[in-house]
């Protein structure tokens, strides 16, 4: 063994490779061939911050953690430390000498492929095939006004967890308590970052037509988020979704008016037109669900299944929103009996309403 400073370029241009960060996050399992020598093993790409950071496991039993830097033209430099110990360059087992190695990384069907190059002259190839990540869930269960109804928040939030990991076969199905916006933000964050995105979002607790509360009374300013409500937090959250989520994933807030106001309210002038749900969809691309009016959060485990997994009937209206349109399903209305329609214009909240809005509704009692 001889200690070895390695640099290793991954190059990920659009012109060569047509890839962007997000596209190269994730798990793989690793072949190829350096110098002669056949390997095989694990690779990985996660975020640490803001950074790429390459894993490498080869089955000899060396591994190895590049840390990446963004480069002027718009690739990733990956380097070893200096104090690492190395081998041949960069994977396999014979000895070399200390020239840098360099990884010319491109897309191919189910993963990466390259070549490693020793200055100017290529010494080998790469494969990396992904592996997916099995399905995963993230449940959300925030503060309430009584130590009863939060306790009953936790528990659906328990409920669901069970559903999607014993009935749908969901890998793993997160139950986290909500302290604010910054909970959910940076939960999809992670997720992104070790290339796991969640296939399903579901949030419970209070909320109004600003959209769910997350968070407590002493942080007004990060527990509720809309596009006129802490628009700065809001545009974090859209990030994180359309990061943090596959693109086919499913978000529910179980909490009053997510889905705006419900029929017989909008039939009032003075109803809020703005619809925490429609925006949401619209601006994430994702299907984004959540009941119209009042609720009770004893209802999020019928109103999930209904829409976002086409499974029963609601048990109140609920708007469904997404890619191909809009889907108000009636109460004890099932998703697949809905017409689709094209989602409203997004409509602001009248300036002459804003002082009397009414950002948070509690919810009906449990059993109502």
């Amino acid at each position: 063994m001889t200690r070895l400073t390695i640099a290793v370029l991954l190059v990920l241009s659009a012109a060569t490779a047509g890839l962007a960060q997000e596209d190269i996050l994730g798990n793989y399992d690793l072949r190829g061939v350096e110098d002669g020598v056949q390997f095989s093993g694990r690779a990985s790409v996660q975020l640490d911050q803001r950074t790429p950071v390459l894993h490498l496991a080869v089955n000899d039993g060396s591994t190895q953690v590049l840390a990446g830097t963004k480069t002027a033209g718009g690739n990733y430099s990956f380097a070893l430390p200096t104090e690492a110990r190395g081998v041949t360059g960069v994977l396999t087992g014979a000895d070399s000498d200390t020239a840098s190695r360099t990884i010319l990384i491109s897309s191919r069907q189910g993963g990466l492929a390259g070549t490693i190059q020793s200055g100017d002259q290529s010494i080998g190839t790469i494969e990396m095939r992904r592996q997916r990540p099995p399905k995963s869930a993230l449940l959300v269960w925030s503060f309430a006004y009584s130590e009863h109804d939060q306790n009953a928040f936790h528990a659906y939030a328990t409920e669901l967890s069970r559903y999607y990991r014993h009935s749908k076969g969901y890998g793993r199905a997160d139950v986290v308590k909500g302290e604010s916006f910054h909970t959910v933000i940076d939960q999809l964050k992670q997720a992104a970052a070790e290339g796991r995105p969640y296939q399903r979002l579901v949030m419970i607790g209070h909320g109004g037509w600003d959209g769910p509360v997350i968070g407590s009374t002493s942080g007004w300013e990060s527990r509720q988020v809309s596009g006129k409500q802490a628009i700065p937090l809001y545009n974090e959250l859209l990030e994180a979704i359309r990061t943090g989520m596959t693109p086919s994933g499913k978000i529910f807030s179980s909490s009053c008016h997510a889905g705006g106001s419900n029929v017989y309210e909008r039939a009032k002038e003075s109803s809020p037109r703005y619809n925490w749900t429609h925006d949401l969809a619209l601006r994430t691309g994702r299907t984004v669900a959540g009941p119209a009016g009042y609720t009770s959060t004893e209802y999020t485990f019928q109103n999930v299944k209904a829409t976002l997994e086409g499974e029963g009937v609601t048990k109140q209206e609920v708007h469904v929103a997404g890619p191909q349109g809009l889907r108000i399903v009636r109460p004890s209305g099932a998703l697949s009996s809905t017409r689709v329609v094209e989602i409203p214009e997004i409509h602001q909240l009248p300036a002459e309403l804003e002082a009397v809005r009414s950002r948070i509704v509690i919810d009906r009692p449990l059993g109502s």
